[in-house]
């Protein structure tokens, strides 16, 4: 599924009402995101994703196509960092699999005997205590549900010489190995910011059919000696925001950052949404116009935010984009959808658009 946007739950919803009708069961078998999406874009995706899935009564499988940024053909895996650190993604499937979607109860029969539950379906060990004496049975529970009878014998194990069975859920046991913290990469690494240049049009607000487009440039040059390991873009209201309102990223970059068929060259990124740009490549997909792109970055959905409250979005491309436009600067264009998002501009020395950058001396 090639979207220029990552799509959402209901995206994926109206995908399998659209298979339904043919009554077969539906895996997913090459699970991965474009590395142009921000951790964050890449864990809201994966929890929707995965919860729809999850939902449907027809859905069997979803296989990953590599769960290591090292191991994947795309370097940006769902699960593990190269150092097998845990993405965000990655904590969103062990807390959806291993957490939410999986059960665990305990409880009291009542006189008859009975103990009932509801379940995830799958493997289940089960352990009866009672009067002094411990059976356990490992069964399946199928969708059509199952009643299980255990009975104590002479076979049965003594309560107080048996250990007390443990969950098998190997995110909770330790089974699974210990997730590392990012490391900083080797090297001696500086940080900098970079603030929005005025003049020359390079600060602006252009009208768009969804409201106001903001286009912020920043003067790179000094950073053609450096590589840039990550970049950070922190702006602020001018007033305050009295609901949730997405927003997306691009930037024009001046030096061609191939990223595939999702650049684009117009200024206007309701015309790159639709595909009205210029300067397609017809064997490679790309667009480029000379030696500039305009490269989508990502979406964020801002909250209820009060003027002066730091509004910060980071992703790869960000980082990736600078590095090759380091010697003629770049422009980031912040791209509300919907109405309602004021900026505080360049002009407001306390509170302007700044590029947070972390350097690597080469």
């Amino acid at each position: 599924m090639w979207h220029r946007t990552l799509p959402s739950g209901q995206n994926i919803l109206d995908d399998l009402k659209h298979f339904a009708p043919y009554g077969l069961p539906i895996q997913i078998t090459e699970y991965d995101t474009d590395a142009r999406f921000s951790d964050e874009d890449d864990a809201r995706f994966l929890d929707e994703f995965l919860t729809a899935w999850f939902s449907h009564p027809l859905t069997d499988g979803f296989i990953m196509w590599g769960f290591q940024d090292a191991l994947i053909w795309n370097g940006n895996a769902p699960l593990f960092r190269d150092d097998w650190s845990l993405k965000p993604s990655g904590k969103v499937w062990m807390d959806l699999v291993f957490g939410k979607w999986w059960t665990e109860e305990t409880g009291r029969t009542g006189e008859d005997g009975v103990f009932d539950i509801r379940g995830f379906l799958g493997t289940y060990d089960v352990e009866v205590r009672h009067g002094g004496l411990r059976a356990v049975r490992t069964v399946e529970l199928p969708k059509e549900g199952e009643k299980i009878t255990v009975r104590f014998d002479a076979s049965s194990e003594k309560e107080d010489s048996a250990t007390h069975l443990a969950s098998s859920n190997p995110y909770r046991t330790g089974k699974l190995p210990a997730h590392l913290t990012p490391k900083e990469q080797a090297g001696a690494s500086t940080s900098r910011t970079v603030s929005a240049k005025e003049g020359d049009g390079a600060w602006a607000m252009v009208a768009s059919s969804q409201g106001q487009d903001f286009f912020l440039r920043f003067d790179t040059g000094e950073l053609a000696r450096d590589s840039v390991a990550k970049a950070v873009l922190t702006f602020q209201a001018s007033e305050a925001l009295p609901g949730p309102i997405r927003v997306q990223f691009y930037i024009l970059s001046h030096r061609f950052v191939p990223q595939g068929r999702e650049a684009g060259l117009d200024w206007k990124p309701v015309d790159l949404a639709a595909g009205r740009t210029p300067g397609r490549d017809r064997e490679t997909g790309e667009y480029r116009l000379g030696d500039a792109a305009v490269i989508y970055l990502g979406e964020q959905t801002l909250e209820k935010i009060q003027p002066g409250t730091p509004i910060r979005f980071s992703a790869p491309e960000l980082a990736r984009a600078l590095q090759a436009s380091s010697s003629k600067g770049v422009t980031v264009i912040i791209s509300p959808i919907g109405s309602g998002l004021k900026l505080a501009g360049p002009e407001d020395a306390t509170r302007q658009p700044t590029l947070e950058l972390k350097l690597r001396k080469p």
